[in-house]
């Protein structure tokens, strides 16, 4: 009698054992079910959601920028943009959401990598800076994602005048580039815009080349070349400068732009084929081009310098004046117009 109660017990317990089991792993069924129902809804939902909306802020903002031709432009363009934002509240929102309520999804480094570019396009740069800092902290087995952290903490720190700083982040990140991947031309590129800032024009013609070479954005690619024909003038490499000036020409890149590259092209070139060309006679076609209204006093502007490089001060004052005449949009080309006749 005792035998068959000590039986009866241990199948009890055998059977308890079991059901324990089974609930274990249900759980963990279950619990592995939502982690993965965490990551496609942070992915393929509010994830998707914030980074379409940074990308239309990025467009907006290029769209609103305004390029000032006469200096080296700027190698991004999505710095026009205000601290106070709705699209940008909703992406640090959507950021939050994943950070808050999805602790077990993978895309967490991420959503604090978002939150640092939303934070970046509004202009608050500390705070920006924060969130790259602390991707990196956290997340440093994740090569891909540390690689573009690092790229906007240097954008970062030089909106923020740390140029030293930025300057340590874009060594690791350059010694990091792995040119599979498409971060690697912003990398090369965040490299060149601390180039122009330092002046260091040499480097800058390097970091445009490669910056170019692994764009797979059209418009970027062609913008950084704009900027490689700019710095080979710097460099005194007038061949190579018209080469890429006249590759933007031969473009679908915006109006403005190949216009500007038009009359660089003009301006440095003095001979080809061993024919000696007129600029003054190119630059004043161009005058006679209804598609270059918008750009009339550049044009005099440039045939002013010409003129004066060739000591007509005479003819030189009068396209000056002209310039300043026909400068109606463009306060900068009016302001270097005026400092010439001063």
């Amino acid at each position: 009698m005792k035998s068959a109660k000590i039986s009866l017990l241990i199948k009890r317990s055998a059977f308890l054992f079991i059901i324990a089991l089974l609930a274990a792993c249900s759980f963990e069924k279950k619990s592995n079910f939502n982690r993965h129902m965490q990551n496609l809804t942070a992915h393929f939902n509010i994830l998707f959601n914030a980074r379409e909306t940074l990308k239309q802020k990025q467009a907006s903002n290029a769209t609103s920028f305004v390029d000032n031709y006469t200096e080296i432009l700027s190698v991004y363009q999505d710095t026009s943009g205000t601290a106070e934002d709705k699209d940008l509240e909703a992406v640090i929102a959507k950021a939050n959401t994943i950070i808050s309520f999805k602790e077990q999804s993978k895309y967490l480094g991420d959503a604090y990598l978002v939150l640092g570019k939303a934070y970046y396009l509004g202009k608050n740069y500390f705070n920006a800076q924060e969130y790259f800092n602390y991707v990196l902290r956290s997340y440093n087995t994740d090569p891909e994602l540390v690689q573009e952290a690092m790229v906007w903490k240097a954008r970062t720190l030089m909106q923020l005048k740390q140029i030293p700083e930025a300057k340590l982040v874009l060594d690791t990140a350059l010694q990091n580039i792995n040119p599979k991947k498409s971060i690697t031309a912003d990398v090369y590129a965040t490299k060149l815009q601390y180039d122009i800032y330092e002046q260091e024009y040499a480097d800058g013609e390097e970091m445009a080349k490669l910056a170019v070479e692994h764009s797979k954005s059209t418009m970027q690619r062609l913008r950084w070349t704009f900027i490689l024909a700019q710095l080979q003038e710097l460099n005194a490499k007038p061949a190579d400068a018209i080469a890429n000036y006249t590759r933007i020409v031969k473009s679908n890149a915006v109006f403005e732009m190949a216009f500007n590259a038009d009359l660089n092209r003009i301006r440095i070139e003095d001979m080809r084929d061993g024919i000696k060309i007129s600029r003054i006679d190119k630059l004043r076609r161009l005058l006679r081009n209804q598609n270059n209204e918008d750009f009339v006093d550049q044009i005099y502007y440039q045939i002013a310098q010409i003129y004066f490089a060739e000591g007509d001060i005479d003819k030189a004052v009068e396209n000056y004046q002209l310039s300043t005449k026909f400068s109606i949009k463009n306060s900068n080309q009016k302001g270097l117009s005026y400092l010439r006749l001063a």
